[in-house]
Protein backbone atom coordinates (compact mmCIF):
# COMPACT_ATOMS: atom_id res chain seq x y z
CA UNK A 1 0.00 0.00 0.00
CA UNK A 2 0.61 3.62 -0.76
CA UNK A 3 1.07 5.20 2.87
CA UNK A 4 -0.85 4.95 5.90
CA UNK A 5 -4.20 2.82 6.11
CA UNK A 6 -6.19 3.73 3.62
CA UNK A 7 -9.30 1.48 5.41
CA UNK A 8 -9.89 4.31 7.66
CA UNK A 9 -11.13 7.90 7.46
CA UNK A 10 -12.11 10.83 9.10
CA UNK A 11 -14.88 13.08 8.80
CA UNK A 12 -12.56 15.48 8.34
CA UNK A 13 -9.91 13.47 6.40
CA UNK A 14 -12.16 11.48 4.26
CA UNK A 15 -11.42 7.93 2.81
CA UNK A 16 -9.71 8.54 -0.33
CA UNK A 17 -7.49 5.66 -2.34
CA UNK A 18 -5.14 6.26 -4.89
CA UNK A 19 -5.06 3.17 -7.92
CA UNK A 20 -2.49 1.43 -5.92
CA UNK A 21 -4.61 1.22 -3.23
CA UNK A 22 -7.41 0.09 -4.50
CA UNK A 23 -5.84 -2.20 -6.51
CA UNK A 24 -4.33 -4.08 -3.59
CA UNK A 25 -7.64 -4.13 -1.24
CA UNK A 26 -9.34 -5.24 -4.60
CA UNK A 27 -6.84 -8.58 -4.27
CA UNK A 28 -7.20 -8.57 -1.01
CA UNK A 29 -10.79 -9.03 -1.20
CA UNK A 30 -10.89 -12.07 -3.81
CA UNK A 31 -7.69 -13.64 -2.15
CA UNK A 32 -5.71 -12.88 -4.66
CA UNK A 33 -2.77 -11.59 -3.04
CA UNK A 34 -1.52 -14.71 -0.75
CA UNK A 35 -2.41 -12.66 2.39
CA UNK A 36 -5.66 -14.07 3.30
CA UNK A 37 -4.87 -17.78 1.82
CA UNK A 38 -5.80 -20.74 3.59
CA UNK A 39 -4.84 -23.69 1.03
CA UNK A 40 -6.51 -26.34 3.94
CA UNK A 41 -9.50 -24.48 3.21
CA UNK A 42 -12.63 -26.15 1.20
CA UNK A 43 -14.07 -25.50 -1.83
CA UNK A 44 -17.26 -23.69 -0.06
CA UNK A 45 -14.85 -21.86 2.41
CA UNK A 46 -13.22 -20.50 -0.60
CA UNK A 47 -16.94 -19.70 -2.21
CA UNK A 48 -18.09 -17.92 0.89
CA UNK A 49 -14.85 -16.06 1.30
CA UNK A 50 -15.29 -14.40 -1.69
CA UNK A 51 -19.32 -13.96 -1.61
CA UNK A 52 -19.74 -15.85 -5.03
CA UNK A 53 -17.16 -17.11 -7.68
CA UNK A 54 -18.53 -15.90 -11.41
CA UNK A 55 -19.52 -19.68 -13.02
CA UNK A 56 -21.02 -18.85 -16.20
CA UNK A 57 -18.59 -21.52 -17.37
CA UNK A 58 -17.89 -24.33 -15.10
CA UNK A 59 -13.96 -24.62 -15.98
CA UNK A 60 -13.74 -20.95 -15.01
CA UNK A 61 -15.17 -21.65 -11.63
CA UNK A 62 -12.70 -24.34 -10.93
CA UNK A 63 -9.84 -21.91 -12.47
CA UNK A 64 -11.44 -19.29 -9.70
CA UNK A 65 -11.19 -21.81 -7.04
CA UNK A 66 -7.80 -22.74 -8.05
CA UNK A 67 -6.50 -19.43 -8.16
CA UNK A 68 -7.43 -18.91 -4.17
CA UNK A 69 -7.05 -22.68 -3.40
CA UNK A 70 -3.42 -24.19 -4.28
CA UNK A 71 -3.87 -27.76 -5.11
CA UNK A 72 -7.57 -27.29 -6.01
CA UNK A 73 -8.42 -29.42 -9.14
CA UNK A 74 -11.65 -28.59 -11.09
CA UNK A 75 -12.80 -32.81 -9.88
CA UNK A 76 -12.78 -31.27 -6.05
CA UNK A 77 -14.92 -28.25 -6.99
CA UNK A 78 -17.43 -30.65 -8.87
CA UNK A 79 -16.91 -32.87 -5.88
CA UNK A 80 -17.79 -30.27 -3.99
CA UNK A 81 -21.00 -29.13 -5.70
CA UNK A 82 -22.27 -32.77 -6.75
CA UNK A 83 -20.78 -35.06 -4.49
CA UNK A 84 -20.82 -32.96 -1.03
CA UNK A 85 -23.52 -30.26 -2.47
CA UNK A 86 -21.66 -27.72 -0.15
CA UNK A 87 -21.00 -25.67 -3.20
CA UNK A 88 -24.15 -24.42 -5.24
CA UNK A 89 -23.90 -22.41 -8.96
CA UNK A 90 -26.83 -19.97 -8.55
CA UNK A 91 -28.29 -16.98 -10.67
CA UNK A 92 -28.09 -14.73 -7.76
CA UNK A 93 -25.74 -11.59 -8.73
CA UNK A 94 -25.87 -9.15 -11.89
CA UNK A 95 -27.41 -11.65 -14.17
CA UNK A 96 -24.99 -14.15 -14.60
CA UNK A 97 -24.52 -17.88 -12.92
CA UNK A 98 -21.86 -17.70 -9.75
CA UNK A 99 -20.62 -20.27 -7.47
CA UNK A 100 -21.43 -19.91 -3.93
CA UNK A 101 -21.40 -21.78 -0.51
CA UNK A 102 -24.69 -23.91 -0.43
CA UNK A 103 -25.32 -22.35 2.95
CA UNK A 104 -25.20 -19.00 1.39
CA UNK A 105 -27.64 -19.45 -1.01
CA UNK A 106 -30.95 -18.41 0.61
CA UNK A 107 -29.47 -15.19 2.11
CA UNK A 108 -28.18 -14.61 -1.14
CA UNK A 109 -31.39 -14.98 -3.36
CA UNK A 110 -33.22 -13.30 -0.59
CA UNK A 111 -30.84 -10.16 -0.65
CA UNK A 112 -30.52 -10.06 -4.26
CA UNK A 113 -33.00 -11.92 -6.12
CA UNK A 114 -35.72 -8.55 -6.05
CA UNK A 115 -33.06 -6.13 -7.33
CA UNK A 116 -32.27 -8.51 -10.36
CA UNK A 117 -35.89 -9.46 -10.95
CA UNK A 118 -36.59 -5.43 -10.93
CA UNK A 119 -33.70 -5.51 -13.60
CA UNK A 120 -34.91 -8.13 -15.74
CA UNK A 121 -38.69 -6.32 -15.49
CA UNK A 122 -37.75 -2.78 -16.63
CA UNK A 123 -35.25 -4.47 -19.32
CA UNK A 124 -38.58 -5.77 -21.28
CA UNK A 125 -40.57 -2.49 -20.90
Amino acid sequence: MASGDPLHGTQADPLTLDLEDARALLLRAQRLDGSGRDDSASVAEVARAVVGLQAQDMRAAALGVRARLAGSTASAVERARLGERSVARVWCMRGTLHLVAAEDVRWLVALLGPVGLARSASMGR
